[in-house]
């Protein structure tokens, strides 16, 4: 069976009447997803059959949609034969799709430049890692968002009339949903002339003069030039999580605004012909998440709050079935900002969800906290605790039951 992401929340004290209402579906259904995958590893566990189990099982856990990574790489593959049949089985299954339409900010298009080069006739702006390896795209170059709106065009072209694309509610319209990428974030990348250039720029912009940036730093330049964020002694990204030096701080929330601008002028493409898309940004951890990998996360791939300004709705997956008051304070801040929430948790340990205690949180956190509930895990590999656990009728049950109370909870008054 499938592998889900279930938000795992403790309710603290019972946050202010929001502002913003849940996500709903034309139906009236609050929305409640998980991460399903029915590709990429064939024919392993994923015919059509297969595929079907999971779908009527997720459906009759109480969930009604489905993120999905569709990558340019894999509507390459098969000539969109993959996410043509995920589109047909979603649909048969009474599902909705959200599509993950890129990896990473650019990762994907950059791992098959020689494709894209060939199917669109377009160059891929790739950048460097540290070592001045070729990795993903130079997310500034303004060749990279008019490649990412011309493949979200390309989808929305081919599923936006007939497909199981998600569409929400919103007032008298039903408005249809994408990610432009999973796992918002420039991962490692960013360390070529050109970025680093543009980040002396925004360093000059911020401190004016150099006295000032090396005060705050405790640095020694004798100008701007001297700047280099591969110099590991001055920014340290070999020592994350353990430190996070004020260099590291200021490079993630440069990088983090690039992020921004590249994706918010994608999406302006996409809605110079669709100005009713919603666009969903996904993020791997919550900003105030203190796991290890959630620090290095946000900033080797500068996943943070000015990274996803540009979107409509934030996913987040959690690492803990609680949240702390940090982290719900998080899904204050967007809600501010006047963007909807989704709270994705991971589902590696069916004891964090199935307890009582966590049965009545989640739901509750989800509906006072956030506007969608979700649950992650990869589809048909080792991590899919649905699929493998040895107790995976009781996490069924736990699930069924959480997204229950989560309908109950948010359930319009007539």
């Amino acid at each position: 069976m499938v592998g889900l992401v279930l938000l795992a929340t403790g309710a603290l004290a019972a946050p202010e009447a929001k502002r913003l209402k849940p996500l709903r579906l034309p139906n009236g259904e609050a929305l409640v997803c998980a991460y399903f995958f029915g590709h990429w590893w064939e024919p392993w566990r994923s015919d059509d059959g297969a595929v079907r189990r999971d779908l009527a099982a997720l459906r009759g856990m109480g969930l009604n949609a489905i993120c999905l990574d569709h990558e340019p790489s894999q509507s390459f593959d098969g000539d969109w034969k993959y996410l043509d049949r995920e589109h047909r089985l979603a649909k048969e299954a009474g599902l909705n799709i959200i599509p993950w339409l890129e990896l990473k900010c650019g990762a994907d298009m950059s791992a098959h430049c020689a494709e894209v080069k060939t199917r669109w006739e377009v160059e891929v702006p790739v950048g460097e890692d540290r070592a001045g390896k070729p990795l993903n795209v130079r997310v500034w170059d303004p060749a990279y968002p008019q490649i990412l709106a011309k493949y979200a065009l390309l989808y929305l072209d081919r599923y936006l009339k007939d497909g199981a694309l998600l569409r929400l509610r919103d007032g008298d319209r039903l408005r249809p949903v994408i990610s432009l990428t999973v796992e918002t974030g420039w991962d490692n990348a960013s360390f070529d002339d050109g970025t680093h250039a543009r980040f002396r720029a925004w360093l000059q912009g911020r401190y004016r003069e150099v006295e000032a940036l090396n005060a705050s730093w405790g640095t020694q330049f004798a100008g701007w030039a001297d700047v280099d964020p591969r110099d590991e002694s001055v920014f340290g990204y070999g020592r994350l999580p353990e430190e996070v030096t004020p260099p590291l701080r200021d490079h993630a929330a440069f990088r983090a605004e690039l992020i921004n601008d590249a994706l918010a002028q994608a999406g302006r493409l996409v809605r110079a012909k669709h100005p009713e898309v919603l666009l969903l940004a996904e993020v791997p951890y919550t900003f105030s998440s203190p796991h290890p990998h959630a620090v290095t996360h946000r900033i080797a791939a500068a996943s943070l709050a000015q990274a996803v300004a540009y979107a409509d709705i934030v996913m987040f997956r959690t690492v803990s079935p609680i949240l702390s008051q940090a982290e719900l304070d998080d899904c204050r801040m967007l809600e501010g900002r006047g963007q909807r929430i989704i709270l994705a948790h991971r589902t590696y340990e069916a004891a964090n969800f199935c307890p009582a205690r966590a049965q009545q949180v989640i739901p509750e956190q989800a509906a006072g906290w956030a506007h969608g509930l979700g649950y992650y895990s990869w589809n048909e590999m080792v991590d899919v605790h649905i699929a493998g656990w040895d107790q995976t009728d009781r996490m069924v049950e736990c699930i069924t039951r959480i997204n229950a109370r989560y309908q109950d909870l948010t359930r319009e008054k007539t």
